[in-house]
């Protein structure tokens, strides 16, 4: 972007259009950025006093800035895909969890229909209140536990809960670990801005160094030309 807007700029000082500073500064901030920069271009009216903005210093928050966003887009999409990787493979295990737990509930009924062939089996693998008649947890009498449509329902949603709350651990966990990664990003990008404005101001002052040693050679150039216009005169 900069260096676009630079070439173009050197092509109208060779056509005899010299822009001063404040005009690239303002035509930078009012032209040259898309409708992305609104924001920043927003803070920078808000925080800056643009009439003696340099452009070297706008250039270095515009880069600090723009690097930032990219740094971001990068590393949140990431995140994002870990985390659902994550909850998918603990959904996966939870399903194979489940089915292990049906298979061996399932056996266990079988042996409860089997017992009454099994003689004392009954007695030592099933507990006593299942040789009683009907339903022991809910009082029924027209059927048994095994068969309880209100325990079904219950145990499922049981099931489901557990399902849930397991997989709210896992994206709770995800969400912090992504925020203290955040945070960490955030400070990257604020160390990053504050070396890149100490550069800026480095830059500057260097640059005013040496408009001062040129000041400084012109004048002793002047004084050199005057002393040997005297020494000729005097001869």
């Amino acid at each position: 972007m900069y260096t676009r807007f630079t070439t173009l700029t050197n092509e109208l000082k060779s056509l005899g259009k010299t822009l001063l500073e404040e005009d690239k500064v303002e035509k930078i901030l009012t032209r040259v950025l898309t409708v992305s920069w609104e924001s920043k271009i927003t803070a920078i009216q808000e925080s800056k006093n643009i009439a003696i903005l340099k452009l070297d210093e706008l250039i270095g928050n515009l880069t600090a800035y723009e690097l930032r966003r990219k740094t971001m887009k990068m590393d949140v999409p990431k995140k994002e895909r870990s985390l659902t990787l994550r909850i998918t493979k603990g959904a996966d295990l939870e399903e194979d969890e489940m089915a292990m737990i049906t298979k061996d509930f399932k056996k266990y009924l079988m042996r409860g229909k089997g017992s009454s062939r099994g003689g004392n089996y009954n007695k030592t693998r099933v507990p006593k209140k299942m040789t009683n008649e009907g339903c022991y947890r809910y009082g029924k009498t027209d059927h048994h536990i095994k068969n309880c449509p209100q325990w079904e329902i219950e145990w499922k949603k049981e099931r489901s809960e557990r399902r849930h709350r397991k997989k709210e651990q896992v994206i709770n966990k995800e969400k912090e670990q992504l925020s203290k990664d955040c945070v960490i990003l955030k400070a990257k990008c604020k160390n990053l801005e504050l070396r890149v404005s100490e550069t800026v101001s480095e830059n500057t002052a260097l640059k005013n160094q040496v408009h001062t040693f040129e000041a400084n050679i012109l004048e002793l150039k002047s004084e050199n030309l005057k002393l040997k216009l005297g020494t000729r005169t005097s001869q």
